[in-house]
């Protein structure tokens, strides 16, 4: 066989192999300037920093945005609902892009959002992460695919495509977004969003004295739903440090329905409390 051929067996000459290597590894590099204002901005974005990742990171857009727009009732449940109406397409990365750049534009010029997490999600590999999201989230749908899964605030929502993706096998199934710090607020009625899949997906504020399943004043200890809210609840985050989030939401089902929520029902991508 001759050298040529050698070469073509292979894959082609080192060199050239070497190059594809390099070539690969700047695309999963963060854009330059979203590198420098992680290293020299304190992590903090802003709208050019949007704009750059939304071609190779539109799913760390999707996570951005919801933070962007915290704070800001409709437009933030009418964006939820826009990404929700998306995901639960047969759609094109290109579509994606789209929607998230009318966001990006509509947002104040002044925005600044922290974004430390890009640099975990980016050391782990964005698709490697995205890949163990999934993972997570078909494990707890085939554990048990009539459970409510709570996505906590923010971070998962960078996997949000897998969360609509694989629950919307089950139309009677919806998904809860949880804000942990609108839930300890006494003076705050909402504690998240409840969102709808099936042929007309939908996203509603989620109150505090209703069932999540939206039909009735909540019973709390009273309440006699086979499947209810409180105790079959899967709450899903990417990373527990010290358990200070798990814990708020602990201190919030104890205080308001007396319930304990146990470790099982807490599902994360990285555990990195000391045993």
């Amino acid at each position: 066989m001759s050298f040529l051929k050698l070469e073509r067996f292979f894959g082609g000459s080192a060199p050239a192999r070497q190059q594809t290597s390099i070539n690969e590894f700047y695309q999963t590099l963060l854009p330059e300037d979203v590198r420098y204002a992680l290293s020299y901005r304190g992590a903090r974005l802003g709208k050019s920093e949007l704009f750059s990742l939304v071609h190779g990171y539109p799913h760390e857009v999707v996570y951005l945005l919801v933070k962007a727009l915290a704070g800001t009732g409709e437009p933030q449940r009418q964006y939820l609902e826009a990404v929700t109406q998306l995901f639960s397409t047969p759609y094109q990365v290109d579509d994606l892009r789209a929607l998230l750049q009318a966001y990006i534009t509509a947002l104040p010029d002044d925005v600044s959002i922290t974004g430390t997490k890009l640099a975990q999600v980016s050391r782990a590999g964005s698709s490697r992460w995205q890949g163990q999201f999934r993972t997570l989230i078909e494990n707890c749908y085939a554990n048990d695919n009539h459970a409510l899964p709570c996505i906590i605030a923010y971070t998962p929502m960078i996997a949000y495509q897998h969360f609509v993706d694989v629950y919307k096998q089950n139309p009677k199934v919806k998904l809860s977004l949880l804000v942990p710090e609108w839930m300890l607020d006494e003076e705050n009625e909402q504690m998240g969003y409840e969102i709808t899949l099936g042929d007309s997906p939908s996203v509603q504020v989620q109150t505090k004295s209703n069932c999540i399943y939206g039909q009735w004043t909540c019973m709390k200890t009273a309440c006699a739903m086979q499947h209810r809210y409180c105790k079959t609840a899967i709450f899903i985050d990417d990373t527990i440090h010290t358990g200070k989030t798990a814990n708020k939401l602990r201190s919030f089902w104890m205080s308001d329905y007396g319930l304990q929520i146990p470790d099982s029902r807490i599902r994360v991508l990285t555990d990195l409390r000391e045993n």
